[in-house]
């Protein structure tokens, strides 16, 4: 099932061409392209996995208002009530796998989470360094083709692509 969905998912990206597409209507897209194969029985979804992902999704949307959240509880911006509170009732990512309603988050959480946005930004910078490193050479092999499947094609390849490991 992932490998069909895959495959249609980057077919339908693939139909942009050169251009970009929008996230959401390439989504919109997948899922009318995907349900009448799911309908018929071509496409089996694993209910599992699919619950799954809803979850991730609500993990990642309530993750991202982290700094929302704070700043909206310190203002006093919600009603904060106890009882029936959507903020309070938000997912707080703690670190390591862990997980914790906002409600409930200490001051040993929030040193946590502190520490995984250190490691998270410490991550990113050496992510950034070798990113630039790899595609640095792609600029210039970018000047001859229009496109990186051009030069592919072309076998017109950078020469230079990772100068140092990573690190600094």
């Amino acid at each position: 099932m992932t490998d069909d969905i895959a495959r249609i998912y980057r077919a339908i990206i693939a139909d942009s061409g050169v251009e970009a597409t929008d996230l959401k209507v390439a989504l919109d897209e997948l899922v009318l392209q995907v349900r009448p194969g799911i309908e018929s029985g071509a496409i089996v979804l694993d209910i599992d996995d699919a619950i799954r992902a809803a979850g991730r999704a609500i993990d990642k949307r309530d993750g991202g208002r982290v700094d929302g959240v704070l700043r909206s509880i310190a203002r006093g911006e919600d009603a904060l009530e106890l009882d029936d509170d959507p903020v309070l009732d938000l997912v707080a990512t703690l670190g390591a796998g862990r997980r914790k309603i906002w409600r409930f988050v200490t001051q040993d959480d929030l040193r946590e989470m502190d520490a995984l946005r250190f490691q998270n930004l410490e991550a990113q910078r050496i992510a950034y360094k070798r990113w630039r490193e790899e595609y640095q050479p792609w600029i210039e092999v970018l000047f001859r083709h229009s496109t990186i499947g051009d030069a592919v094609t072309a076998n017109d390849l950078p020469t230079v692509l990772v100068v140092g490991d990573g690190a600094a």
